[in-house]
């Protein structure tokens, strides 16, 4: 019994990995050498107003990013945040540190 359980792994993991296999991708989804973006990250806030409540989720995160976001009775919450100095509110750096 005690050699049953690391085959039983084994195979778990090569019918995983198999199963997903590689999608090989057309030369034509390859941008040109060197056109490229610059490195770093680009972020974007959003702020509920304080009176708001809202849910702790994903969806919801994804709902404000997109201006979506409703309230109780289906109002849109406006972005009370401060936007960023790059075109559409984002800010460009080269690391996080919040």
């Amino acid at each position: 019994m005690k050699h049953l359980i690391p085959r039983l792994v084994l195979v778990g993991t090569l019918v995983s990995t198999s199963a997903w296999g590689q999608i090989p991708l057309p030369p034509a989804a390859a941008y040109p050498p060197g056109s490229g973006s610059n490195p770093g990250y680009t972020v974007r806030t959003v702020q509920a107003p304080e009176e708001a409540v809202i849910d702790n989720t994903f969806l919801r995160a994804v709902r404000q990013l997109n201006g979506t976001l409703t309230d109780a009775e289906g109002a849109i919450l406006p972005d009370v945040s401060e936007p960023g100095p790059q075109p559409g509110g984002v800010t460009f750096t080269d690391f996080i540190d919040f």
